[in-house]
């Protein structure tokens, strides 16, 4: 049998955005539980590690595409993050669909943020009721 690399950077890619929504929703309750300097250094990492699944994000569909994933890209997600992934959409697949493409970007973070609120919410209501 015979396996498709595109297949492969796809399922790749997939696994990427739900590890970053599964950063996101771990880490937001954090705050219930950690002191502030504590927290502070938990955020920052988290930004890092947002950094590091766009950028991997970027070498696998850059892979998928047969394109070159240069060194500038590279840098600019490490100083920009996820207005970097931005550019690189509109970049690689063109106005429209680059815009189609963050358009879903934004929805996913979206959905991540309101399913990280709700898993917050419950944490904190869990806590209230065993301290009660």
């Amino acid at each position: 049998m015979e396996i498709n690399q595109n297949s492969i950077y796809s399922r790749n890619k997939r696994i990427i955005i739900v590890i970053g929504i599964l950063l996101l929703v771990i880490t937001s309750p954090l705050n219930l539980f950690i002191d502030e300097k504590s927290l502070q250094i938990i955020d920052f990492l988290t930004v890092v590690g947002f950094n590091i699944i766009i950028f991997s994000w970027c070498h696998y569909d850059s892979l998928e595409r047969n394109e070159p994933f240069a060194a500038g890209w590279r840098l600019l997600i490490i100083l920009l993050g996820i207005f970097a992934l931005f550019i690189y959409l509109v970049k690689t697949r063109g106005f429209k669909q680059g815009l189609i493409a963050v358009g879903k970007t934004i929805l996913i973070f979206v959905v991540a943020i309101i399913t990280a609120g709700i898993t917050t919410a419950l944490i904190m209501l869990i806590k209230q009721a065993v301290q009660s």
